[in-house]
């Protein structure tokens, strides 16, 4: 997956910013039909944690941003860990998932490689607004700055060098379903993460 690497790139485009650590590292809980395969920190704002889903692999990262960040910067970060820089016919929608509270994850497909990537984010501790509102209260912060941190989430599900077929694309979109309804305690942990903690 392209986005194996995005953690290290994530933290690079924070430099800009007065920098901010992810203190822990986020626990993930994998759903029915996958399996933890492992970790990577490779940064001191981002980590991710790797799944095997049959034979889709699934990375789920959260990373950290400085309240600070320019839009132009957080803009940046999503095409990484999205994998769209390079990725060939690009197809963008929603995808809603998230139990109790559903939340409206960006959802990014790609062909080349075949991939699919449910995006959220959250700014001064609640989800991020999308257009122009969105647009404006990060405008704000970047200038302003604010107590909490900037938090994103991308999970991205492909086959990797799998030949892919027929349906491919949608149990990619089933898989990330699974795995954000299994996220009890995803609010928990992008507090944490927004606070520092």
């Amino acid at each position: 997956l392209a986005v194996i690497a995005g953690p290290a790139s994530v933290w690079a485009l924070n430099r800009a910013a007065t920098p901010v650590t992810l203190a822990a590292a986020p626990s993930f809980q994998a759903p029915a039909g996958c399996t933890v395969a492992g970790a990577d920190r490779t940064g001191p704002s981002a980590a991710a944690q790797r799944f095997t889903c049959g034979r889709l692999t699934l990375v789920a990262t959260l990373a950290v941003f400085p309240a600070r960040a320019t839009s132009e910067a957080l803009q940046a970060a999503q095409r990484t860990l999205t994998g769209e820089l390079g990725a060939e016919e690009v197809e963008r929608s929603s995808l809603t998932a998230g139990q109790p509270d559903a939340l409206s994850w960006r959802l990014i497909e790609t062909v080349k490689p075949a991939q699919a990537t449910a995006l959220a984010a959250w700014v001064d501790g609640r989800p991020a607004e999308g257009g122009l509102r969105g647009r404006l209260v990060q405008a704000r912060n970047s200038i302003a700055g604010s107590d909490l941190a900037f938090v994103m989430i991308a999970v991205s599900v492909g086959a990797g060098a799998a030949q892919t077929g027929p349906g491919d694309h949608e149990r990619m979109r089933a898989t990330l379903r699974a795995f954000i309804d299994a996220q009890t305690n995803l609010a928990d942990q992008v507090a944490a993460a927004a606070r520092g903690g």
